[in-house]
């Protein structure tokens, strides 16, 4: 992986955190092979370890609902909304409308969020790994792809692509209210009920952000940018961008 590309990465990895919806829309049994292919069963057990957490997770409505508005947020189209949350009986129905409240689609997800499908898909998935039932095939052709060095070239292959993600990342911009609703979603994520959300206060470079227990004990304050990243990390990227420009306009 070159500079740029991991720069890219690094920018990519920092804004999604935000969202809490970065894991539910991209974990996949893909992950599990790249786990074994660069550490082996240790490493993909531990991944398995980690599925397994998010797969029993169960939340309420209401944090269906600010899980779903972040997910839409992330997604950058201010046309559209969450209308209505609904339980079922394998998880909630949520229907996304436009602004005129035009429908869009109607969304199945599991009780822990996910896409139903998804979720139906990676229980299989998750039962075949833990009982063992790993094709011969299935591991002869993970065994190719990690000697010929695949997961790199596939990297490589999209670097353009990455590069150009990174940088709308950087560029992006969010709302105080759309940094409330991020970091609610960030807050219901890591599980901790003690914890809420302060005070959302705009500032020169950003945004500051205040965490707290139930009883408004303070416990940290966040200095985010613009686009929702750790400010230090933002500036961090920056230099790095700008540095790769000025080197590559140099030569």
């Amino acid at each position: 992986m070159n500079r740029k590309t991991s720069i890219a990465f690094i920018a990519a990895g920092l804004i999604t955190t935000t969202s809490a919806f970065a894991w539910y829309g991209e974990a996949s049994d893909s992950e599990v092979r790249e786990h074994r292919m660069k550490g082996g069963r240790h490493h993909a057990g531990m991944m398995m370890s980690r599925l397994s957490g998010h797969m029993d997770k169960e939340f309420t409505a209401d944090q269906v609902r600010t899980l779903s508005e972040a997910k839409l947020i992330m997604q950058g189209n201010p046309n559209v909304r969450v209308d209505e949350v609904k339980p079922t009986d394998t998880g909630y129905s949520v229907t996304i409308v436009t602004q005129d409240n035009s429908l869009v689609e109607e969304l199945q997800l599991a009780k822990n969020a996910m896409p139903l499908e998804r979720y139906q898909a990676m229980e299989k998935r998750m039962e075949k790994y833990q009982n063992g039932e790993r094709s011969e095939r299935h591991a002869n052709r993970s065994e190719r792809k990690a000697k010929a060095g695949h997961s790199s070239k596939g990297i490589r292959g999209h670097k353009g692509k990455r590069g150009q993600a990174g940088h709308k990342v950087m560029e992006r911009e969010f709302t105080a209210d759309q940094i409330e609703t991020l970091t609610k979603a960030k807050l219901i994520m890591r599980g901790n009920e003690n914890l809420k959300l302060g005070k959302v206060t705009s500032t020169e470079n950003g945004y500051s952000v205040t965490i707290v227990t139930q009883d408004d004990s303070l416990v940290e304050e966040q200095q985010l940018a613009k686009n929702g990243m750790p400010v230090e990390k933002f500036e961090r990227l920056q230099k790095r961008i700008e540095a790769r420009k000025a080197k590559a306009s140099s030569q």
